[in-house]
This record gives C-alpha cells, sequence and structure tokens, in this order.
C-alpha cells in the first residue's frame, strides 16, 4: 500500500553568490523542509531536476513510495491529486538520463538519486527523466557494525581505542615489515637537511624512516657512511639515531 508524505513544493535556493557553488533545492511538505545539493559532477542529472523545477513540475506531487529505513520516493506526475487508493509509480517523462556513475556518491543516508528500472529491462542503466527517491537508511557506529577503523592518524588511532573500536594501524603493519636495524650497523645515508637539535642532520631510508645523524648539519646533499646509536619506536612511525662512520 502506497504511502503519502504530503504535496511537495521544489524551489532553487542561492547557494552562495560564487558561481562555482553547487545548486541547492528546498523540497517542501507538511511535515518539514529538505534542503538538497546538486553535484557538479553528474551534470546531466544536475541540468534536468533544476529544469523540472523551474516548470514547476514536482509541485503538488507526492512522495508516492515510502520504505522505512530504506527510501522514500516521489516525481510520478501521476501522483497530483491521486486518491489513497490509487496505485502509483509508472508515470514518467517522455525521455530518460543517461547514467553518471561518480564512485564518491554513493547510497547514504539523505542522498537524492535518480530511480530507474532493473538491469534486466534497462541493461544502460538510464534514469528516469522524472523520479527521484532519497536514502533513508540506517546510522550504524562501528561496534554495531562489528567494524575495524584503517587508519594511520595518531589521534584517531587513540580516540577510536579509548571508545573499544578496533583499529588497523597502517603505521604499526609498516614498521612491522621494516627491517630492524640495531646499535653497531653501518648504512649508506644522503643527508636532506637540518635537525632540530644542535648540529643534527636528517636523513631518509627508502621507506620512510627518519635517520637524524649527529654533527651533520654541515653536511647537507652529501652521501656518507653512518653507524647506528639508537631506535625511537613510536605508533607514529620509527626514528633511527646514527653517527659519522669516520668520527
Amino acid at each position: 500500500m502506497n504511502k503519502f508524505i504530503g504535496v511537495l513544493l521544489i524551489l532553487v535556493l542561492a547557494a552562495s553568490c560564487k558561481k562555482e557553488m553547487e545548486p541547492i533545492v528546498k523540497i517542501t511538505t507538511e511535515y518539514g523542509d529538505i534542503k538538497i545539493r546538486l553535484y557538479d559532477k553528474t551534470p546531466k542529472h544536475r541540468d534536468n531536476f533544476l529544469k523540472l523545477v523551474d516548470e514547476k513540475f514536482y509541485d503538488g506531487l507526492l512522495f508516492h513510495r515510502v520504505i522505512n529505513h530504506f527510501m522514500i520516493q516521489g516525481g510520478d506526475p501521476t501522483s497530483k491529486n491521486a486518491g489513497p487508493d490509487v496505485m502509483l509509480g509508472e508515470g514518467d517523462v517522455d525521455y530518460r538520463i543517461e547514467a553518471e556513475f561518480v564512485p564518491e556518491y554513493f547510497h547514504k543516508k539523505g542522498v537524492l538519486a535518480a530511480a530507474r528500472e532493473g538491469d534486466d529491462t534497462n541493461p544502460e542503466r538510464k534514469s528516469s527523466g522524472a523520479q527521484f527517491y532519497i536514502v533513508q537508511g540506517n546510522v550504524y557506529s562501528p561496534e554495531q557494525l562489528e567494524a575495524t577503523v584503517i587508519t594511520n592518524d595518531f589521534n584517531l588511532n587513540k580516540v577510536a581505542s579509548v571508545q573499544g573500536v578496533r583499529v588497523f594501524n597502517i603505521n604499526e603493519l609498516a614498521n612491522a615489515v621494516k627491517p630492524t636495524l640495531l646499535p653497531g650497523e653501518e648504512m649508506t645515508v644522503t643527508v636532506v637537511k637540518e635537525g632540530k637539535e644542535f648540529g643534527q642532520g636528517v636523513a631518509f631510508l627508502d621507506d620512510g624512516t627518519m635517520i637524524v645523524v649527529e654533527n651533520a648539519k654541515d653536511r647537507i646533499n652529501e652521501t656518507m657512511e653512518v653507524v647506528v646509536t639508537s631506535a625511537l619506536q613510536t605508533a607514529a612511525g620509527r626514528m633511527i639515531f646514527a653517527r659519522i662512520k669516520e668520527q
């Protein structure tokens, strides 16, 4: 059975005086207003929606399909002044819109998308020219999803740990597969900049490990043999301290 959420009135709002801002439309129903941003990366759908709004095509139509925790759908022109027992959903304009799939735009709560027929009858996956839906969906916490946060952000790692969320720290993985350097081992490095402390120079290994070389401040851009003196391991990465071999 169809459920109705009031009569639609859709207006274009001025997002900003800056021309580069994406347009925003306001959908008005008896239950309140909904503001929707139309993405510039889907220009065919954006322009078609704005055209129908300008023509007042949507004014007086219904959200004819409501599925709790999933979506609400509207845009059927036959829904205007339709009675409560009338089956809706087949009405449309006489054209369809070519598919515009953008990987960064996906179904999440609050997203507006164009309705379309299934792939079996619509292999080109073209969109309805008029019907659209707004994703309702559920909002899940990482705990409910039993999810693992994957990050290299030190602060996010700490917050997630405090809240009991599993964390996969990319830095820890990278450090785990790096070769271990022990005091006394020798290596060849190129000093690329000054260190924070007096007289220090800084070099880097191919894997990004920082090498702090004592008394190398004045030898920037020089390649030299160094001897490891100590290592500092943190959640943010690893730092090796070394001295110039000839010293």
